[in-house]
């Protein structure tokens, strides 16, 4: 059985809904940290949410009904570890931005259209990227900005917003999913 788009549970898909994600995550702040901690530790939690959003992924596809009772601990745990993971990327975008003198804005303002693409598509796009898309952009993402933050540092802004959009993207799902729920 094929499981729908869960991406098509969150209503509200646009630059201003992406933002108060962004600012919904500090709740999840980490402590203070270099940058390429951040990243492993990024790395880390995102296979926490690829287990969490595949599980997620197949039990809507046999129960039909993402917001179900029994799906709830699942994903109030991807919301968590999704804010988690959103938080040590945008911490990980400003702490590159500082050591290296760049404008965030820009890569921010790049996040916020990853994150528009996997929630609403793109008319270049032939398909929605799905969960597992979601996810495994984010991680090759952060692995890349690991990668390159010794070679060439000016990669790594685009990689982060890359994987921050994703997980912006991810972390709506299970929040927008959670507020359809009927158990909070």
């Amino acid at each position: 059985m094929e499981a729908p788009n869960l991406f098509d549970q969150v209503n509200l898909t646009g630059e201003d809904a992406i933002r108060a994600a962004f600012a919904a995550s500090d709740e999840y702040a980490v402590d203070d940290r270099s940058g390429p901690e951040l990243l492993c530790l990024a790395v880390e939690r995102l296979y926490d949410v690829a287990i969490l959003a595949e599980g997620l992924r197949a039990s809507t596809a046999i129960l039909e009904d993402p917001t179900s009772w029994l799906l709830v601990e699942g994903v109030r745990e991807l919301r968590d570890v999704g804010g988690e993971v959103l938080q040590l990327l945008l911490r990980a975008l400003d702490t590159e931005a500082r050591e290296t003198g760049f404008a965030p804005d820009v890569w921010q303002r790049r996040a916020l259209r990853t994150a528009a693409i996997a929630l609403r598509g793109d008319e270049r796009a032939p398909q929605r990227p799905d969960v597992g898309d979601a996810t495994r952009a984010a991680t090759v993402s952060v692995a890349a900005a690991l990668r390159d933050g010794r070679l060439d540092r000016m990669a790594v802004p685009g990689h982060l917003s890359s994987a921050i959009g994703c997980a912006a993207a991810l972390f709506m799902l299970a929040s927008a999913v959670l507020e359809r729920s009927d158990v909070r």
